[in-house]
Formats: structure tokens, sequence, C-alpha cells
């Protein structure tokens, strides 16, 4: 059982620096380079930042793709956040290049005393990634010399061609160079924040010369040893003729969890980083880093099934007469992880106990354990249409056909479980087994993002909002029958060829929940 036209005068540092923005935005709209994201993080291009007469201008487009509405963006001088507010200027380029719309362009001016000003602009994500730093740049303000306008110095300029998960890590390639010699430069690499190493940039590039005019040794090609996980790559160009460093991109990566997970004494599961001589290293809930003694923890590997308790901790999902969506989705979890257990599969839960996990962190322990299937258990509130029927739901992942499958034998069964046991039901539009789609047409929720490769499904029996139905809930016979219905459609899956039914197709919405992210997480205690 087992993805004009009249041009100001300006130097030739301030041209060469235009024509390489130029090309550079131009190689992002082509889409010729791929830095891999993580999951839809928002993305976006930083245009231009401008040193004016006692002000600062930003101009750049900022797009998250789990959205149709705009992304945000913050601004930040000196280190201190000045200006901030929505992408919502008209930018056809973008719409063109990226399909995610026309209207998430941004143009920012905002008032700045004279002096030489580090301008950082941010992408902020609406649905629980990683903000995106578009870039930063050094900008005079106030009057200068230069009839050219503003300019951004003398520090090295350059792009990351891509970053792309290997064997091992991260093979990240690109170019950098100082405008004001032809000599190759050093390059710094920064993951996650804390610098991780330097080298010389120093591979032909052809093409780098034939625009630039100052020599071909000035590309990159290096391997970074990384663990498994989320990691935010920056690459710095380090200034040669006395002027400041500078930032030459940066770019997400997710590297797969395929090492296990382990399950300490007090029921936390964690993704295995690295095996050391006597410790794991370990992801921890909150997407930290941690060792733990062997003798503290159980290794898990190749499971059949993981099963994914919702919510948890500060995030206890909804909650009304009498029961908390948290504690019941791991009642149920527990159950049908006994009834699986005994027909012979292999099972790990997300957690054990009552603590914040994160979307990232339930997928990534399903990826460490190589699942061949994951479902997450929840219960659903809001609705207040009556129904003549429950209200069941589950989602599937919209690309993936055998997550489609798995939904639609598990709504059937549980519809058709819960229909044993009549009462005044609640419900919405979407009863049966369904696709939640973003604006962008992305899947929706995390846990089907993050898990591209493993059929995924949530599972929604009915409303613990509606008081008849809470009140079936509280009892044995009903928590049972939903059990087995989710241990039944489990193993239907896995052993017949069973298609399901209920399938309503797909449904849009703009906005993700809001839960599952990282912002105030707090890691369980261990071991």
């Amino acid at each position: 059982m087992k993805r004009g036209i009249q041009f100001p005068r300006m130097t030739r540092v301030t041209t060469l620096r235009r024509l390489a923005s130029f090309l550079l935005s131009l190689v992002v709209f082509l889409g010729l380079a791929p830095a891999v994201k993580a999951g839809a993080q928002v993305t976006g291009w930083l245009d231009s930042v401008e040193g004016r007469d006692r002000s600062v201008f930003v101009r750049g487009w900022s797009a998250d793709p789990d959205v149709s509405s705009a992304a945000g963006v913050h601004i930040y001088v000196n280190g201190k956040f000045v200006e901030g507010g929505p992408a919502t200027l008209r930018r056809p380029d973008v719409d063109k290049a990226t399909g995610l719309g026309e209207f998430h362009g941004f143009e920012f001016e905002f008032s700045a005393p004279s002096g030489t000003k580090e301008v950082c602009v941010y992408a902020i994500d609406r649905t629980g990634d990683p903000n995106r730093l578009l870039g930063c740049r050094s900008v005079v303000v106030g009057p200068t010399p230069s009839a050219g306008g503003s300019s951004s110095g003398d520090s090295p300029i350059g792009w990351l061609d891509a970053a792309s998960v290997v064997d091992g890590g991260v093979q990240i390639r690109g170019w950098g160079l100082d405008p004001n010699t032809t000599d190759s430069i050093g390059i710094h690499v920064y993951v996650n924040g804390s610098y991780h190493s330097g080298f010389k940039a120093d591979d032909p590039r052809g093409d780098v010369a034939k625009i630039f005019g100052l020599g071909n040794l000035h590309g990159f090609n290096r391997h970074l040893p990384l663990y498994s996980g989320w990691h935010t790559i920056c690459v710095y160009g380090i200034d040669k003729t006395g002027d400041r460093n500078a930032l030459i991109d940066c770019a997400s990566v997710a590297i797969p969890f395929h090492a296990g997970a382990v399950v300490t004494a007090s029921g936390v599961v964690m993704p295995i980083l690295d095996t050391r001589s006597n410790s794991w290293m370990v992801f921890t809930a909150c997407t930290n880093e941690t060792s733990i003694a062997f003798g503290d923890a159980t290794k898990v590997t190749d499971v059949d099934v993981v099963l994914d308790p919702g919510h948890g901790g500060s995030e206890s999902g909804a909650a009304a007469n009498g029961l908390v969506e948290k504690t019941l989705n791991l009642d149920i979890a527990r159950r049908v992880e006994t009834r699986l257990e005994n027909a012979g599969y292999s099972v790990l839960l997300t957690r054990y106990r009552d603590y914040r996990l994160p979307i990232r962190t339930r997928a990534a322990v399903a990826q460490a354990v190589q699942a061949e299937a994951l479902v997450s258990i929840h219960h659903n509130g809001g609705a207040t249409l009556k129904a003549g029927h429950p209200g069941t739901m589950v989602m599937y992942q919209h690309d993936l056909s055998q997550s489609r499958r798995l939904a639609k034998i598990l709504f059937e069964r549980m519809y058709n479980e819960a229909k044993r046991y009549p009462t005044s039901w609640v419900s919405n539009s979407l009863t049966g087994a369904s696709t939640a789609l973003s604006g962008s047409g992305r899947d929706l929720f995390g846990i089907h993002r993050f898990t591209p490769d493993i059929p995924s499904v949530i599972t929604e029996w009915g409303y613990i909002t509606n008081p008849a139905e809470a009140g079936q809930l509280k009892t044995s016979s009903v928590k049972n029958a939903q059990a087995d219905a989710i241990t039944a459609g489990i193993i239907s899956w896995f052993e017949t060829s069973d298609s399901g039914s209920g399938d309503i197709g797909s449904w849009v919405r703009a906005t993700s929940p809001g839960t599952g992210g990282t912002r105030g997480c707090v890691d369980p205690a261990l071991p």
C-alpha cells in the first residue's frame, strides 16, 4: 500500500543600471528567470526607487497568486517603516506576463529629509505565506549636481537567474558585477536571514559581457547545502571600489521532506531534517529547527495514511454549543487511527495533543513519511440555511485525480452515514465533494498546495454551530459513525476501484480562511 524622446544627461553607471533594470524586468515578465517559489507566495518586481528633492518615489508591482484582491506593499527607509498600501494601479504588462490580472501596480511618493537613504520594499502576502522582499536601493534625497535625477550609486548590480532544488540542497545561478571595474566581485548568500556562504562571481557569462562591456567573468553557479523546508535565499554583490554592497535578489524555495518524522512521548510530531550521532535535527511545529535526542522520540517512516486533526492551540476552529472544533477533530482522528491500524494500515497523526500547528508543518509531516494519503479532519460552522440533508463537504486538490476520487468516496460514505441520524440539518450550496480555488485558479487551501504529490482531502462532517447537529456530535454513537465512515472510505480508496459520488466541481473564494500561518506561533514544550 503505498510537483524622445529627449533624455536627461546620465552618467555611464546610471545608464548601465537603468539598462539593467529594463533588461531584468523583461526577463521576469518573459518568465526566463524561474526562481522557485514556495507554495503561492506573494510575488512582484521593484521597477525603480528615485531620490527626489525632499522625497522618495517608488514604483513596481505586487500580486498574491492566492487572491484576486490587491497585495500590500510596505516600504522601509533605513530600517524603519515609512509607507504602505495596496498595489492597485493598472499594469496591463503584469497581466500579460503573469495572468494575475491588471491591477497590481504601485507608485508611492513620500517625504524624506536630504541625505543618502536605504529604501527596502516588501510585498505583503495576504494568505499566510511569507512576505517577499522585492529589493533594496540606496538613493540620495535632495538637490544634487546630477541633471540625470536620482541614481542608486555605483554599487554592484546583478541577477539571480534561478534557484533550483537539487539533491542535498539548492543550486543557484546568476551574475553580479561592479560597474566601476572589470574585476570579478564577491557574492554573499544569506538563507533565512543568516549568512550561509560566499564565493566569487567569476564564471564566464558572454551575455553579460555583451550588454555591459565589462568582461565576461561575472557569473556564478553554486550548490548550497540545505535541509528540507521552506527557505528564503538572498544574494548580495560585494562592492570592490568603495561603494556599498547591494542586494541582487531573493528567491524562496521548498525542499521536500523525505527523511521521516519523530513523535515525542508527549505527542508532538516533527519532520526530520538530519540525523546526527545521537539526535535528530527536526522541523518544529512553528517551522523552526531544533534537535531532539534519540531516546526522547520515536522515528516513523513510510506511512500509509496521515490523519490531520484540523486546528489546534490558539487556533480553535469553530466553537459553539459546548463543542470546540480542534478537540472534536482530534477525537475523531484518534478513532479513525485505531480502526485503520486494526485493519492493517500504518497511520500517523500530525498532532496527538493540543498545540498550534501551521499548515506548512502538517504538509511537511505527510511528506516526511511519504504518506500515500493525507486526510484532514474538520467540522464546519456558520451555515444557518435549513436543509433536508446533511451538510457534509469534502474538498480535494483540483489537479490530482486520486485526491478527487478519495474525496468522492469519503463524501459518499460520510453523507450516507450521517443520514442515518436524522435531525434539523443546516447546509450551504457546497454539500458534496468539491475543489476550492483562489481567485487565481490555484488550490485555496494550503493543505492542498503544500502536498502537490500526495492525495489530500479535507472532510467536514457537519455544523457544530447548529445546536441539533452539535447535540449529536456529543454522543459516542455519532462520533463512531463518523469514524467508521472515514475509515471505510479510506480502505475503499486503497483496495477497490470505487469512484465515489457527489462531485459538484469547483468553487472560488478570493480570500483564504486566514488561519494556519506561522505568525504568533509558539512551539510546544519538548520532549
